[in-house]
């Protein structure tokens, strides 16, 4: 990884917390802390691909809460943009938009926002999320011979070996707790 994108994601977390806690103190302890965490390390050493995604769900987080605390809608195309850049990265960060999901059902359930709100909200994510789906859509189908496109359902393996792959995962891991 590049300094400089360890220092970028480093600021943004710290500015993520800034956001969240209102604490310099906590926010520099977070984003200290957050240099020791195993994913993060993991992503260190993997390709751009994966920092240039975590980058993005960072960013995205940060002008999301901006949004919250702001009501600004830009920050909600900043945010969506984002999420996109992460998204075309690397598929799996898609999960990220489940925090988006989640502020708007909690929203709706607590009555904070209403529909017209909610549905101005969604239409700015799917519109900016759309070159994301239409990418995958498109190279998708073209990833043959490939286990993560079908995952488990094309699984070569009977039971018997399966189980003993779960056991000695969970012996090797979690070897204190048997």
């Amino acid at each position: 990884m590049y300094f400089s994108d360890w220092l970028d994601e480093c600021v943004r977390f710290f500015q993520l917390f800034q956001l969240l806690f209102k604490n310099t103190l906590l926010s520099f302890l977070s984003a200290w802390c957050f240099n020791f965490s195993p994913v993060f390390y993991y992503y260190t050493l993997n390709p751009i691909p994966d920092n240039l995604a975590l980058c993005g769900a960072i960013w995205s987080w940060v002008y999301f809460y901006k949004f919250k605390q702001n009501r600004v809608w830009r920050y909600v195309f900043i945010s969506a943009a984002f999420l996109c850049l992460s998204v075309l990265a690397k598929l799996p960060f898609i999960l990220i938009g489940g925090v988006y999901f989640l502020y708007l059902v909690s929203g709706l359930v607590r009555r904070e926002n209403d529909l017209r709100f909610t549905f101005k909200f969604s239409i700015i994510f799917i519109a900016l999320l759309l070159p994301a789906v239409a990418w995958y859509f498109w190279v998708i189908p073209t990833w043959g011979g490939n286990g993560i496109v079908k995952g488990i359902l094309e699984n070569k393996i009977d039971w018997v070996e399966t189980k003993r792959i779960l056991e000695y995962h969970a012996m090797s891991c979690f070897r204190n707790y048997f």
